[in-house]
């Protein structure tokens, strides 16, 4: 059988530990609600704890605690473990087919917390081809929005990637520990091939999640090209225009500067306005003027 605990206060937690024969340690770790992903194995249990995740809310986990007998499964959790939920209903349907043990159940948990990370695979992957197709296509608007949403997605990558790691670990030990016919802990000897399968489900989830962050970091490399190019593009359009105002400087200067050493004011009375000439030609006494 199985029984799951919510929440439980120190002195009930006190008191489950003294009923159920729990090692201390295994209590000051539930105790202290530890988020250290972790199978150990006692003398008359074994421990494992899993880290959960809302699938509305990727960013809120919940870490839940197995304590698996010979014949009975003891979870405790604080807050909410929504993947609890579609162990009872597979319970309910599988009950009149086979035999529903303590292992099996750890089992069907353990295989249900992994499939809840599939959908966060799953959109992970469909934000990943749509950033390499915008990257594909960049054009230059909103390049600081492609630069945060690739970083955005590496990190829910590495959040995800870390979460399904560790739980490759768990269910080589429990495969391994779950064969040893000295603990006498397992019932089914079918056990260790359903969690062969999980484990095959943890190796394609850790596969996709490297190829996504392969993608990512292609992209990233496109999109600094891309962002290389608009600036030599930007460059050698800036050298251009400044080419074109060297001509016309090369032109003015010298007028500017045959002005500014031979230049004169001259006050013209019928009209009273003031104007500056400059000599070009002096000959026998006669100067030619151009007014500027």
């Amino acid at each position: 059988y199985w029984i799951n605990i919510n929440s439980p206060s120190s002195e009930e937690l006190k008191e489950i530990t003294r009923i159920f024969g729990v090692h201390s340690i295994t209590a000051q770790v539930i105790m202290a609600n530890e988020v250290r992903v972790k199978c150990d194995i006692y003398k008359n249990y074994m421990f494992s704890c899993y880290r959960t995740l809302k699938q509305e809310d990727d960013s809120i986990s919940t870490n839940l605690y197995c304590l698996l007998y010979k014949r009975f499964l003891l979870t405790i959790h604080y807050g909410e473990a929504p993947q609890l939920i579609p162990v009872c209903r597979r319970i309910e349907r599988l009950k009149s087919y086979i035999v529903i043990t303590s292992d099996w159940i750890n089992y069907a948990i353990l295989n249900e917390i992994v499939d809840s990370l599939a959908p966060s695979v799953h959109q992970t992957e469909t934000r990943v081809n749509q950033i390499e197709e915008d990257v594909l296509h960049f054009r230059g608007q909103d390049s600081f929005t492609i630069l945060s949403r690739i970083g955005l997605c590496r990190k829910e990558i590495a959040k995800i990637h870390r979460l399904v790691e560790i739980k490759e670990d768990i269910v080589r030990t429990l495969t391994k520990r779950l064969k040893d016919s000295k603990r006498q802990l397992l019932v089914i000897p079918d056990v260790p091939l359903y969690l062969g399968d999980v484990q095959d489900h943890i190796l394609a989830m850790l596969n996709g999640l490297s190829h996504h962050e392969a993608v990512l970091a292609r992209s990233h490399s496109n999109y600094l090209a891309h962002v290389s190019n608009n600036l030599t593009k930007a460059a050698n359009s800036t050298n251009e225009v400044v080419g074109r105002l060297t001509i016309i400087a090369t032109v003015f200067v010298p007028i500017n500067v045959v002005v500014g050493l031979w230049g004169k004011y001259y006050y013209q009375r019928n009209k009273n306005e003031l104007f500056l000439c400059t000599t070009v030609f002096n000959s026998n006494n006669t100067n030619i003027y151009i007014a500027l």
